[in-house]
């Protein structure tokens, strides 16, 4: 079992960079199971993006996922 980090997105206030916030972390085997976590303990939250835990999250923010303009 691995650990993910879930973030809240916030595409307002970053302009062309969006904020990604911690919001709690998960554990699953996975991505598609953590994002399955994720949804179920966070059911209001639109826009959230689940990241392997540890992958250098003290030194930079990770890049945060593009928003669709379809």
């Amino acid at each position: 079992m691995r650990s993910w980090t879930v973030y809240h997105v916030d595409f307002e206030a970053g302009g062309n960079n969006p904020i990604l916030t911690e919001i709690g972390s998960v554990e699953a085997d996975n991505l598609l199971a953590a994002v399955i976590k994720a949804q179920a303990l966070w059911p209001d939250e639109m826009s959230m993006t689940v990241r392997p835990a540890g992958d250098d999250s003290r030194s930079a923010q990770p890049p945060a996922p593009q928003r669709d303009t379809d």
